[in-house]
């Protein structure tokens, strides 16, 4: 098939059978023009995935975007023929879109049991797939930090971040060890979405004192910055979401007052400037290990200061999310 797999338009075409014989079941169907114009898209898509036609723009002929696919496979007009009032629409759907995803993001700043926490969030575009959120049970409980990247950028990547976000708010309070935690979630997620719904995820919990777990599910190594040296924690886990049976190993951790965590999207360590260079993980560590000490607002403005020098006007490809965790004392 010209615009998807045999697989992808299998998964595709029973969604679409199943919608149609939920829209035949409602009573009265028949007599209501909205149900008899969502039938008619419907059995427009199941044609086309029938005869090949599926994916392509009505208009041109060109491959629809994959993303606006994702969320709804009965598209079939490219951005690119989209009329005036079609445009306006997009656009204030995707406004409304990044207002609530911006609602979803924890406090840019925040001081929790002798944890400093800042972070610098841009999207791309107007939505996200980036994915950072800080979450405290109840007062005395550890602090957990959620951070990650769906795969693919737009609107569906966007949906599963804001998945990602419900999943982890609504589990964190069970009382379950770090492990246990996030084997549940990788196993709703995989079974509540599609197979190539996944993300590169990192989940921490601070505890007072300055002892830290962290598992890293097929994330950029994050980098521990202390007196003398900067560890990067490579992944201990497949990435979230990819198989329902996945388990992710935990590294226990102290650090001292001053030490540094730093997480990162690709978006950061894979910036690519004009001549096709990477700015590259070693480059975050070594800037990372001469901020050590100083409060996040100022690593975070530094770590920007420090790509967009490295770019030097060549544009961004990607979403960019840092978030720096800084030690400040013994509680």
């Amino acid at each position: 098939m010209a615009a998807a797999s045999a697989a992808a338009a299998a998964v595709l075409q029973e969604r679409l059978l199943d919608r149609r014989r939920r829209l035949a079941a409602v009573p009265d169907a028949a007599g209501r023009p909205e149900l008899v114009s969502l039938l008619l898209e419907v059995d427009s898509a199941l044609e086309r995935l029938e005869t090949g036609g599926w994916g392509l723009c009505a208009a041109c002929h060109d491959p629809i975007e994959g993303d606006r696919l994702l969320v709804d496979p009965k598209v079939t007009v490219c951005l690119g023929c989209l009329t005036p009032e079609q445009t306006r629409a997009l656009e204030h759907d995707l406004e409304t879109a990044a207002r609530m995803q911006t609602t979803l993001l924890p406090a840019r700043r925040s001081a929790v049991d002798g944890w400093e926490i800042g972070y610098l969030y841009e999207p791309l575009g107007p939505v996200s797939g980036d994915h950072c959120d800080l979450v405290r049970p109840a007062d005395g409980d550890p602090l957990h930090v959620v951070f990650g990247d769906v795969v693919g950028k737009g609107v569906s990547a966007a949906l599963l971040m804001s998945h990602l976000h419900a999943l982890f708010r609504s589990l964190v309070g069970l009382g379950l060890e770090v492990e246990a935690l996030l084997e549940r979630a990788n196993r709703l997620l995989a079974e509540s979405t599609q197979a190539n719904s996944y993300a590169t995820l990192l989940l921490a919990r601070l505890h007072r004192g300055g002892a830290l777990e962290l598992a890293n599910a097929g994330h950029p190594a994050p980098l521990v910055v202390r007196a003398h040296e900067v560890e990067r924690l490579e992944a201990t886990g497949l990435p979230f979401g990819l198989f329902a049976g996945s388990t992710f190993g935990v590294r226990r951790l102290e650090l001292a007052p001053g030490d540094l965590l730093v997480l990162y999207t690709d978006g950061l360590s894979e910036a690519t400037d004009d001549r096709g260079s990477e700015y590259g993980r070693r480059r975050a560590a070594d800037l990372a290990a001469r901020l050590r000490g100083r409060p996040v607002v100022q690593v975070l403005d530094a770590l920007r200061e420090d790509l967009d020098g490295f770019l030097a006007g060549a544009p961004r490809t990607d979403d960019l999310t840092v978030m720096a965790i800084r030690r400040t004392e013994a509680v």
